[in-house]
């Protein structure tokens, strides 16, 4: 996000298009869905040792990335800038599969939601906080080295960091648990999760037992669902603000604008993903829960509508004049944000609660997995919908003579419709029946 959020100096800086540009980001998706797979797999067969293999790798990729960065930007290298988005890929894939296990293995049954809303949400707040920064300190090359060095020397803190607090699922964290009845959420003495014990005492069984944990997700139609209605809007999330410049700029809108589109979209998502996650812990509110799947539902609903407002926007932006073009925007573009950022956290626990008896490690994983698939998809999709304009270099914006339908927001509005009409009408919250839930344990085991 480093580029994208300055999309047209780093077009100048790395001599290259859009098309270009777009790769560094999508290249950094690819390389989360490809480091996924192994870092899945050291998570469930090695237990403590693979939770701390996993977040050294994280740690120490993010640091390289960073400095790999700084380098790509001092001697103008698209190649290194591509090599950086590869290995901060490595990193991204580190978090998507930790978030999950962290919550299920250190906290108890109430407040798992809550613990897991935070942690996507921290994710995006890095990204808020990216979508200011870079803007404000990088109008020229030089600027845009300097702020990228800075990030690189605060980053390389990690590794220290990392070191001194790291503790991968510390026993004492779970012993006050909800009391629940379920096999899946019972504790047994000294604070140890009794579904994580049968996980570990399954690795006897090698690569059958991961095969068997996959095909049993595979064959629960209800997890089917969730995770491709999730995983889409959550790509569409993760598209957005990496092409929302090229976007705005093909309809006029000049870059000076679209960075407090970004923030908006961005700040709105980490706001309303707190506040949702706060409530349900207040209420209570357990993936089972009616109120759980109705307000995805819900933010699924609204997403739609705003995303057809951004597409509707488009199409007549070039009939109005620039502040009423980004009053709109940044109105809907908030909406969007707060809608497909802010499901995020209570989205995973609902995904985890359907998937059982499958590992966590697994059904959460499975979800960003895929999110990272439609991500790449969409972004290079909607970067690629526009007629013309998007190569430009022009800070200011073509004029309107010059300006030509973007497709992009026409796009992202479709897909949030056809996931939305998905869950509205064929996913739920609760296991099929009672046998095929059996049946999943009995694979398993």
């Amino acid at each position: 996000m480093d580029y994208a959020s300055v999309s047209t100096l780093g077009k100048q800086i790395f001599h290259t298009d859009n098309n270009g540009l777009n790769w560094l980001y999508s290249a950094s998706l690819m390389a989360v869905v490809v480091s996924s797979l192994p870092a899945i797999y050291l998570m469930e067969s090695h237990g403590v040792t693979g939770s701390w293999s996993v977040m050294a790798i994280a740690t120490v990729s993010n640091v390289i990335g960073c400095w790999l960065r700084w380098l790509s930007v001092v001697h103008e290298s698209y190649v290194v800038a591509l090599l950086s988005s590869i290995v901060l890929g490595f990193a991204g894939a580190g978090v998507i599969v930790s978030i999950v296990p962290l919550a299920e293995h250190n906290f108890p049954k109430e407040t798992r939601t809550l613990a897991t809303t935070i942690a996507v949400q921290m994710n995006y707040l890095g990204w808020c906080l990216s979508s200011v920064i870079v803007p404000a300190n990088s109008n020229t090359k030089t600027e845009l080295g300097s702020m990228l060095f800075t990030q690189a020397i605060l980053i390389s803190f990690s590794i220290l960091f990392f070191s001194m607090f790291h503790r991968p699922l510390p026993s004492w964290c779970c012993k006050h648990n909800s009391g629940s009845s379920s096999e899946s959420d019972r504790l047994v003495p000294g604070g140890e999760d009794q579904r994580d014990n049968n996980h570990h005492n399954s690795n006897n069984d090698g690569l059958a037992h991961h095969f068997k944990q996959m095909s049993t997700l595979l064959f629960n139609r209800q997890f089917m669902v969730q995770c491709l209605c999730f995983s889409m809007l959550g790509g569409i999330s993760f598209a957005l603000p990496a092409v929302q410049d090229e976007l705005f700029l093909e309809v006029g809108l000049p870059q000076k604008y679209t960075k407090w589109t970004n923030l908006s979209f961005l700040a709105t998502g980490v706001l309303t993903g707190l506040i949702i996650g706060g409530v349900f812990h207040y209420k209570n509110i357990a993936p089972d829960d009616f109120y759980s799947m109705f307000t995805i539902r819900l933010l699924f609903g609204i997403c739609t509508l705003s995303l057809s407002g951004l597409a509707v926007l488009a199409s007549f932006a070039a009939d109005m004049s620039n502040n009423a073009v980004f009053g709109l925007a940044l109105i809907l573009m908030a909406i969007s944000g707060g809608c497909s950022l802010g499901f995020v956290g209570i989205a995973l626990p609902q995904a985890v609660h359907i998937a059982r008896p499958v590992s966590e490690v697994y059904s959460a994983s499975s979800v960003e997995w895929l999110l990272q698939i439609w991500g790449v998809v969409f972004a290079q999709w909607c970067a690629g919908s526009g007629g013309g304009g998007g190569g430009s270099s022009n800070v200011t914006g073509p004029s309107p003579s010059e300006v030509t339908h973007n497709g992009g927001f026409v796009i992202c509005a479709a897909s949030c419709g056809v996931a939305f009409f998905l869950l509205l009408f064929f996913g739920s919250n609760t296991h099929c029946n009672g046998s095929s839930n059996q049946a999943a344990r009995e694979v398993i085991e």
